[in-house]
């Protein structure tokens, strides 16, 4: 539930194909919003149907029923002209445009608001420079766009659909040329977006662990045609995450937020110390196939190490077995050897 005001709507959507080749059902019916200063992250599976809801919301592809309201207004009645003024979309892969450059092509995000001839005034010069600006793409300006790689051309296309000025933004796979870096700076710059524009964002992405971080709200498709909304904690701590991503060979760690293989686990090891060091001398573990015991667990179970690690002077691993041993290791890599080496 949202206080907010809802800047998109759905009533009993479904979206598919047809009906050239029969009517094909993607998902639906589907009822949820989109309110204003939040950015969403819609997520699932390949082949749920991620990218169709997006461009049926769009307006770009028709539904099979239901209704999209923009604002109060029935999507299907809008003008194109109107449309563009009020939401923005930025599709996924790298359109074909020839004879551009950058700075031109985000002007083009200002078409909405220019008169018959298409002259930009100094509002939209501004506006197109702001744009460049908040994207990191103002040295790119006078480009050719066709020649630009492809994380560079999709931060322009994300200037263009900035410089549009909408209040609703749609983004298909924005982050899906963009290096580990380059992706929680695009989330932070369009949450950021969200937060102090007032304006609602909403992004398809396939890594999951960044939405979990950095959304307000997610919209879960499943193949079971299944459409779940919530924020992220509360889709984890219900299981929808777990339910709809985890497989055979892996499952969600509510844990840890993050994802594990499903591996029989091998020797328990309690480790303690510095915090920050004990998190990654665990992955490193976990890695290895290794089973981290809780407190709990090492009273009452048989165990087959334990690490105590400081940091301070310098980084100490300290290795105890239920023989008396004692090893003492100054990198993880060499406390791993050695755990190899006893056990």
């Amino acid at each position: 539930m949202s206080l907010k005001r809802p800047l998109l709507a759905t009533q009993d959507l479904s979206i598919g194909y047809g009906p050239k080749k029969g009517t094909t059902l993607v998902a639906g019916p589907i009822a949820t919003s989109l309110y204003e200063g939040e950015l969403v992250c819609l997520i699932g599976p390949n082949g749920v149907g991620k990218t169709t809801l997006l461009k049926t919301l769009a307006g770009t592809q028709n539904p099979l029923g239901g209704e999209i309201r923009v604002l109060e207004s029935s999507l299907a009645e809008l003008s194109h002209k109107k449309r563009a003024q009020l939401l923005s979309f930025v599709i996924s892969g790298r359109p074909a445009i020839q004879g551009f450059s950058v700075f031109e092509l985000v002007a083009l995000g200002r078409h909405p608001y220019t008169n018959w001839k298409g002259e930009l005034e100094d509002r939209d010069i501004k506006a197109v420079e702001k744009a460049l600006v908040e994207v990191n793409a103002w040295h790119l300006s006078g480009r050719d766009f066709a020649k630009l790689s492809d994380g560079e051309s999709q931060r322009v296309l994300i200037a263009r659909a900035l410089a549009q000025d909408t209040p609703i933004l749609l983004l298909d796979e924005p982050t899906a040329f963009l290096d580990l870096p380059r992706k929680v700076e695009l989330l932070s710059l369009l949450r950021q977006y969200a937060w102090k524009m007032n304006k609602g964002v909403l992004m398809s992405v396939h890594d999951i662990d960044l939405a979990l971080r950095f959304a307000d709200r997610i919209w879960v498709m499943s193949p079971s045609h299944s459409f779940t909304v919530g924020i992220p904690e509360d889709l984890v701590l219900s299981g929808v995450i777990e339910e709809v991503f985890s497989s055979e060979t892996i499952r969600f760690d509510k844990e840890k937020g993050g994802w594990k293989l499903k591996e029989t686990p091998g020797m328990g090891i309690w480790i303690e110390g510095d915090p920050v060091a004990v998190i990654w001398t665990g992955r490193a573990l976990e890695r290895k196939g290794y089973k981290l015991l809780s407190e709990l667990e090492r009273s009452i179970q048989s165990w087959h190490a334990s690490i105590k690690v400081t940091v301070d002077p310098d980084p100490l691993w300290v290795l105890s077995f239920p023989s008396g041993q004692v090893a003492h290791a100054a990198s993880l890599e060499e406390a791993l050897a050695l755990l190899s080496y006893y056990l």
